[in-house]
């Protein structure tokens, strides 16, 4: 996992901006058949809290601006939001959604 952003936000308070490494998830539009990272997801900041034991090494962030483009515009309408559930729980979910969606 990689933090790639902190915003502070008024309706939502701290919010953790992430990218999720090493899985495999099932999707007809990457290349070979297979996603194996999940590009943006943004938490809650007690729900990274309670999803991550320490901080590992710090380093270059990955290029995420136009999947936090998408959500942000998206946040602002109304029509986004942020994730409260721990990461784990999170990356099931989209592995799920991805599977129904083929």
């Amino acid at each position: 996992m990689t933090v790639l952003r902190i915003d502070n936000s008024q309706s939502h308070g701290f919010i953790v901006h992430i990218r999720v490494e090493g899985v495999s998830i099932t999707n007809p539009s990457a290349a070979g058949g297979i996603s194996s990272a999940i590009e943006h997801l943004p938490f809650a900041v007690s729900s990274i809290d309670t999803s991550v034991l320490n901080l590992d090494t710090v380093g270059t962030v990955p290029d995420f601006h136009e999947g936090y483009r998408h959500w942000r515009d998206a946040l602002d309408r109304g029509e986004a939001n942020v994730w409260t559930d721990s990461v784990s729980k999170v990356i099931s979910l989209v592995e799920s959604v991805v599977a129904r969606t083929q």
